[in-house]
């Protein structure tokens, strides 16, 4: 499977512990980032159902899509010192994620409502 990040989003799951938990305010630590920029982040690695934010504790922990992509994020690492095998992981600057479409912001459901729009407006 091929995964696209973006760097601070990548900063984030690389500093997460495999199996536990991150606190939030250490995790913008570890990934050097404000924790301003940490819950901007978060609140989009949670909307792409990579980690799970539990507000009450301020911990983030990794979905199962969460730590293949960590591990995916790895092996990328390693293949990348010791080959040119093309990586599963890309990692994209905030400025390109930004300028990416807002469909890609959109889940199916939410997709298809957008699709059916515009057709209703066809007829």
């Amino acid at each position: 499977m091929q995964y696209t990040l973006t760097r601070n989003e990548a900063r984030i799951i690389r500093a997460m512990n495999d199996e536990d938990g991150a606190n939030f305010h250490e995790l913008a630590s570890m990934a050097q980032m404000t924790p301003n920029e940490d819950s901007e982040v978060a609140q989009l690695l949670a909307k792409r159902e990579f980690v799970n934010y539990d507000e009450a504790d301020r911990y983030l922990y990794l979905t199962e899509q969460g730590h293949a992509v960590r591990e995916a994020l790895v092996k990328s690492s390693l293949k990348s010192s010791q080959s040119y095998a093309e990586p599963s992981v890309s990692i994209v600057s905030d400025e390109e994620a930004a300028a990416e479409s807002p469909l890609d912001a959109m889940d199916s459901a939410e997709l298809e409502a957008a699709f059916e729009g515009e057709i209703g407006k066809l007829d």
